[in-house]
């Protein structure tokens, strides 16, 4: 399947994307969901974008809208779910090594090996680490469609998995 560079650009700059938009959101999951969304919007653009001296930068326009509007949406929920009155949930506990986790994250690196060997933080992910990528939702959809619509030959978009 030819699809014009888009698969190896993804995998070079998803990893970073992911990250970057995990310290706008404050969430794995849907710094994950925002970049799979831009991307998904980029693969149906590819032909115009690869053109671009850099399309990284507006993949990553494109997916801190997104960001912005899910933070959006979330404050607004917030306030409407106060003007009604209804209770916040309480903050639950975090074990140690979660909060060791948290800790090592928001000062900028991530936990070392020996770290997690001696039982000092847990193991984490991090952006650009080999394995597959955790898909959810509908732009994952969108992109599984958009992949069998190219076999057919339709636009080309590439499986959401890092090399091993």
């Amino acid at each position: 399947m030819d699809d014009g560079g888009f698969s190896s650009f993804f995998r070079e700059v998803y990893p970073q994307m992911v990250g970057q938009l995990r310290l706008l959101t404050g969430d794995l999951a849907s710094a994950e969901d925002v970049a799979q969304e831009a991307f998904v919007r980029a693969a149906s653009r590819w032909r115009q974008l690869v053109r671009y001296d850099q399309p990284e930068a507006w993949v990553r326009k494109t997916a801190f809208r997104l960001a912005i509007d899910l933070l959006r949406r979330a404050a607004r929920h917030q306030g409407l779910l106060a003007r009604l009155g209804v209770r916040q949930q309480e903050a639950v506990e975090l074990p140690p090594e979660d909060r060791a986790v948290i800790a090592a994250l928001q000062a900028g690196r991530g936990a070392t090996r020996r770290e997690r060997r001696d039982g000092q933080v847990a193991a984490v992910p991090r952006p650009g680490a080999p394995g597959r990528v955790a898909a959810r939702g509908g732009a994952s959809e969108r992109l599984q469609t958009s992949s069998r619509a190219s076999s057919r030959g339709g636009t080309a978009c590439p499986a959401l998995t890092y090399p091993a």
